[in-house]
């Protein structure tokens, strides 16, 4: 399943206005593995969007992404 707030569904549509969040309500919120998100939300902390304040409570500073990849990039991986 893709990481919160990565797909149009009713349950990650509302990411940016949830306010922070613990990752254990994160996963009941979307009805996922804690573990699964867990590792997801590092991904995306990693990646800049997702940010992790100093309690380690997680929010979304977007309400949209836009992503761009080069498919010749992609076919020769």
């Amino acid at each position: 399943m893709p990481p919160y707030g990565m797909t149009g569904s009713s349950k990650a549509a509302p990411a940016s206005s949830r306010g922070p969040s613990s990752i254990r309500a994160l996963a009941q919120t979307l009805g996922r593995d804690y573990r699964g998100v867990h590792s997801d939300v590092g991904v995306l902390v990693d990646a800049g969007l997702i940010e992790r304040d100093d309690s380690g409570a997680i929010s979304v500073p977007w309400s949209r992404v836009t992503a761009e990849m080069a498919l010749d990039v992609a076919a020769s991986a």
